[in-house]
């Protein structure tokens, strides 16, 4: 792990600006690490190489757009993203740390993966670790029109 001010230099000098970034590096270099850039946009540190450079993701996604509208949806910040996870982990924990059996998980998860909001492994709107988030029995998709409900709202919904 790399030094607090050396991350959010390269955060906000070279990443945010760069063309590869979409809140993760499509060229597959982790922030955190001491690699320097695989485009050469900075220098390694603590005697790393630079990271080898891969190609973008298949049909990246350029700046979200909200529920099929044109317009651009600003990206979440990580103090909401961190506000959002607290939640979900208070109501989980109240729930008695209920989780999905593993059909319904594996269903879940296929349902993200299938979605143009999934990044590799996380979700676009709400930046949650789709495989963790679709093991908890109290979460559901947070898109308007979800592709999943909590396992009490489908419970419910049945009734």
């Amino acid at each position: 792990m790399i030094d607090r001010a050396v991350f959010y230099d390269r955060l906000n000098r070279f990443c945010k600006p760069c063309d590869h970034w979409k809140g993760v590096c499509l060229k597959g270099h982790a922030l955190a690490s001491p690699e320097g850039c695989p485009l050469r946009l900075f220098s390694p540190v603590e005697g790393a190489a630079y990271a080898p450079g891969q190609a973008d993701a298949p049909g990246a996604p350029p700046l979200r757009e909200c529920c099929g509208s044109s317009s651009a949806m600003p990206p979440l910040n990580w103090a909401q993203v961190l506000a959002a996870f607290m939640r979900s982990m208070a109501k989980w924990v109240a729930a008695g740390l209920p989780l999905v059996d593993r059909q319904t998980h594996g269903a879940r998860y296929e349902r993200c993966k299938t979605c143009t909001r999934f990044n590799r492994f996380y979700c676009e709107h709400c930046r949650c670790i789709a495989f963790l988030k679709t093991k908890l029995a109290t979460e559901e998709c947070p898109l308007p029109e979800p592709r999943w409900r909590s396992v009490s709202a489908s419970a419910q919904a049945g009734r």
